[in-house]
């Protein structure tokens, strides 16, 4: 594509990470994540940050959205993710944080 934006793995690639074991568990989707590699791609791990945590996976899923604010330090995305995975977890100052500096940049 000529319009200079960066193409990520398909929407396919991702639908493979959320198949489900026999009993219906949630295969090991960070291993997967990390089986792909570390892309320096701040919406790949958004996307596995919200991935982890549909599959129950908190520590993961902050893991992997802390990677992405590593790679690019104002992304909202990220910071809205880590404030609803802090929310989750019961941290209440965190997340409030995280959202108030996500909705500055956004």
């Amino acid at each position: 594509m000529g319009d200079g934006k960066k193409e990520g793995p398909s929407f396919e690639w991702y639908m493979t990470l959320l198949l489900r074991g026999e009993e219906g568990r949630w295969i090991d989707v960070d291993a997967k994540l990390r089986g792909a590699g570390d892309p320096d791609d701040s919406w790949f791990h958004g996307i596995g940050a919200e991935l982890l945590v549909g599959a129950g996976d908190r520590a993961g899923a902050w893991k992997q959205a802390l990677r992405a604010l590593e790679i690019e330090p104002d992304d909202p995305r990220a910071l809205n993710n880590l404030g609803n995975i802090a929310r989750v977890g019961g941290q209440v100052d965190e997340a409030v944080r995280c959202f108030e500096r996500a909705l500055e940049l956004a």
